[in-house]
């Protein structure tokens, strides 16, 4: 008799098989994983916005605003538009500069606790 180091394909099917059961089981706890993950990077990028402002503020002399609508979860910059004969500024969102928080994710504005 020949013996070759060849799979079955009953051996393949158990494998399969194992494989499938091992992800089903997992799957609830990836789940929680990428969502988190999602937020997390929502976050990051709520500091970038920040950082750009500070930097074309820095770069251009200019005013620049990090804005949020918490009820929406969307963020964005706007640029500081001096107004004529000295009236002040007039604030303009920057076209491309925002983002919005995922489904289900939401920020919350806490005040520091008052030292006393």
């Amino acid at each position: 008799m020949n013996r070759h180091d060849n799979f079955t394909l009953l051996e393949l099917i158990f494998v399969l098989a194992l494989i499938a059961a091992t992800m089903a089981m997992a799957a609830p706890s990836l789940r929680g994983f990428f969502r988190s993950r999602e937020s997390f990077e929502a976050a990051e990028r709520v500091v970038n916005l920040a950082r750009t402002a500070s930097r074309r503020a820095l770069a251009e002399s200019t005013m620049y605003r990090l804005n949020y609508d918490l009820s929406e979860g969307r963020f964005w910059l706007s640029r500081a538009i001096p107004q004529d004969q000295g009236s002040g500024w007039v604030f303009e969102p920057v076209p491309g500069l925002g983002t919005t928080l995922p489904d289900g994710a939401r920020a919350v504005w806490e005040q520091p606790a008052a030292s006393e």
